[in-house]
């Protein structure tokens, strides 16, 4: 059985009943119906998930622009390294992550 399982909420699981029971009346497949509903995390899906969530990082990391951050983080008369630009975006990340978690 795979771990981290999440319980399906009400609303889903009665979409997927209710394309269930309207499969056997009309004769159609349910696991097409269910695709075609978006009830069904296809290989497609996922990548289209992945590439979206991708687009909104990029989309965030431009309006916060990276040179701003680093200069926000850092005094002007600190010299500034790629290392502290990368601690600046993994902090940048990390507090993406959870803004979009707290949604």
């Amino acid at each position: 059985m795979a771990k981290n399982l999440v319980p399906v909420d009400s609303g889903t699981m009665v979409a997927c009943q209710d394309i269930w029971v309207q499969s056997q009346v009309h004769g159609f497949s349910w696991i097409e119906e269910l695709n075609r509903n978006n009830l069904l995390l296809t290989p497609y899906m996922k990548a289209k998930i992945y590439r979206e969530a991708l687009q909104g990082l990029l989309d965030q990391i431009q309006i916060w622009r990276p040179h701003e951050m680093l200069r926000r983080k850092y005094h002007a008369g600190h010299q500034t390294t790629p290392a502290d630009m990368m601690v600046v975006m993994c902090e940048f990340i990390e507090e993406y992550i959870t803004r979009v978690k707290d949604e």
